[in-house]
């Protein structure tokens, strides 16, 4: 079987990197050790203008490279792709050929293609009916398209991140059961481990982390209110928020202009995987009272450096942490700065969550969504 992957999403610099495209670079190397398919990858650069290449080799690396084929489309770009996604066949359009193409996120999919299909789905968040609060309404147009023409293929298969991303997927499309199979996410353990390395922090300790994008569905506005009210109790205590603070979060932006303890609040913009592991390594508590999530791969990440995790008991956060999270309700300040008090006032009990997470973390692994993914290329391949 040739499989080919889309792997224009991860042609960025360093610092535009989110879930998705950490899910395509890990996913891509782990099919490439394993190596059962005859696999491709692709991505458009029309006149190499944009130099895509050099993202490819440097986020996939040589021992990756080296067994797979790669499919770069130099006579038409990915925005005209975009623009007549609609109509296109996707094969003819960029010169692509396999017999099994995997699209490894929902935006965008092509109308035809000469071959089967398998996309990812990794939320249906822009579908949700409070996406116009988290400011979602342009991904809501585009993915209600994606979503129609997964309706009408029927012989396309999807893959969730989780079961409540499958969930969602059966009861806001028509896309029937049989056709969406769950497959985890995974830590990435070469970049994510505990070493605390305190010489490398640019913030002294104690510290609350919170860990991606700065928007309004992660719950950062809970963070600053109950580290708000926890100073009081531990006053060397900081918080650190690892992200960017977008110019229309206008909620936000007031907070921390008039929060009484924005000298101890710390905002630190992008910041590089090993950064991250440094600072979730020296981390009191990381806390990710997320209201919704498609599968929440920060809990594995904290967890794998030996972070306690606070986290909401919504969505797909519960199948992420299991038994290895304190479970607080979304929107409730009050109780995250119970839980956050009742975990710094015990050293026993961090050390407690701490080993549950090692053990949690464990559980998922590239390898193992490299395995499950596979058995649903042959599924889709192998179908009439």
């Amino acid at each position: 079987m040739k499989l080919n992957i889309e792997v224009q999403c991860v042609c960025y610099p360093l610092n535009q990197l989110r879930g998705i495209q950490y899910y395509v670079i890990n996913l891509v190397k782990a099919l490439s050790l394993l190596r059962n398919v005859d696999l491709s990858i692709s991505f458009f650069d029309q006149f190499r203008e944009r130099n895509n290449r050099q993202y490819i080799d440097e986020y996939l690396g040589e021992d990756c490279l080296r067994n797979l084929r790669i499919q770069e489309c130099n006579v038409q770009s990915y925005r005209t792709m975009l623009d007549k996604s609609k109509y296109i066949n996707y094969t003819e359009f960029s010169g692509f050929n396999a017999d099994l193409f995997h699209f490894p996120h929902l935006l965008p999919i092509p109308a035809s293609l000469d071959g089967k299909m398998v996309v990812t789905i990794h939320d249906l968040i822009p579908l949700l009916p409070k996406a116009p609060q988290w400011g979602l309404q342009a991904l809501s147009l585009i993915s209600r398209h994606a979503i129609q023409l997964l309706e009408k293929n029927k012989q396309t298969l999807i893959i969730a991140d989780s079961l409540v991303t499958k969930t969602d997927i059966l009861e806001l499309t028509n896309i029937s059961a049989d056709r969406v199979f769950v497959v985890p996410l995974a830590c990435d353990f070469t970049t994510h481990y505990p070493e605390k390395n305190e010489s490398a922090l640019d913030v002294k300790l104690p510290y609350l982390l919170f860990v991606a994008t700065l928007d309004s569905r992660k719950g950062v506005l809970d963070i600053i209110n109950a580290f708000e009210q926890s100073k009081a109790m531990f006053g060397d205590l900081k918080l650190v928020l690892a992200g960017k603070v977008h110019e229309e979060y206008i909620e936000l932006i007031e907070k921390l202009r008039t929060s009484p303890y924005r000298s101890d609040i710390i905002v630190t913009d992008f910041i590089s995987d090993e950064q991250k592991r440094v600072l979730m390594s020296n981390a009191e508590i990381f806390l990710f009272p997320s209201e919704y999530e498609g599968f929440g791969l920060p809990v594995l990440e904290a967890m794998a450096c030996g972070a306690p995790v606070i986290t909401t008991n919504v969505s797909s956060l519960p199948e992420v942490g299991g038994d290895a999270a304190v479970y607080v309700s979304p929107n409730n300040p009050e109780q995250l700065a119970y839980e956050i008090e009742r975990l710094l006032n015990s050293d026993t009990l961090r050390e407690e969550y701490r080993q549950k997470g090692f053990e949690q973390c464990k559980k998922f692994s590239w390898d193992k969504t490299a395995q499950m993914t596979e058995e649903v290329y042959k599924i889709a391949y192998e179908q009439q």
